[in-house]
């Protein structure tokens, strides 16, 4: 399992690298959204930079740490903490989710790095203006589900093992039927409620683009 993780964080660091400064590498990680929802991605950091990688080509938001001229954080904000930066060339808003107790762990570990490597003012969006950082940050608490939600989330779980394990059934040499497609439609339907699964599907699609992408190439380039 761990081998299989390691390579789950390999895959997600590599939307990263092109983005780095140079010899720079990923301290921290964490998932993030715009808030309301509607794309999903990830923010990087590094020593010098911060990175906000949109999956399915919504875009790429990069700057320089030494850039950053103000940023504040909403602790309380439904759905997840929402950081907002101000740099010269844009501003980010970004949602982080914290949907259990894990998550949440990891996103207070992010904002603390994120704390300490930034240097820029810390304003604070209280009517008070007194807060500060870390405080908010250890405001930060795990978003509690309704038992509809609990709900949904144990007939996702049933319904989507079961379509996956199905498919792989199907998938098998010599047992016909379309396996393939009703294995991608469990994880696909698993991705809705767990992160791994949403890594699973990322890495199926990159996979498949990367797949046409080489064949467009062999068909414009034919060998001699």
């Amino acid at each position: 399992m761990s081998r299989l993780a390691e390579r789950r964080e390999a895959h997600i660091l590599t939307r990263c690298a092109p983005h780095l400064e140079p010899g720079g590498r990923v301290t921290h990680w964490i998932r993030a959204r715009p808030p309301g929802g509607g794309r999903e991605g990830f923010v990087f950091l590094s020593p010098s930079r911060l990175v906000a990688y949109w999956l399915g080509g919504h875009g790429t938001f990069v700057t320089d740490l030494a850039d950053i001229r103000s940023w504040d954080l909403s602790s309380d904000a439904r759905g997840g903490p929402i950081l907002r930066i101000e740099t010269p060339t844009g501003d980010l808003r970004t949602q982080f989710p914290t949907g259990s107790d894990a998550v949440t762990t990891q996103v207070k570990k992010f904002l603390e790095a994120f704390t300490r490597s930034s240097s820029q003012t810390f304003r604070s969006p209280s009517t008070t203006g007194d807060e500060t950082p870390l405080r908010e940050i250890n405001g930060i608490t795990a978003e509690e589900k309704s038992w509809g939600r609990r709900t949904r989330r144990i007939l996702v779980t049933l319904v989507g093992a079961a379509l996956t394990i199905v498919g792989v059934v199907l998938a098998v040499p010599l047992v016909p039927g379309p396996g393939l497609l009703v294995a991608v439609g469990g994880v696909a339907l698993l991705a809705s409620e767990y992160d791994w699964a949403k890594d699973a599907l990322n890495w199926a699609q990159d996979k498949s683009r990367g797949s046409k992408e080489r064949l467009k190439a062999r068909r414009r380039h034919p060998a001699d």
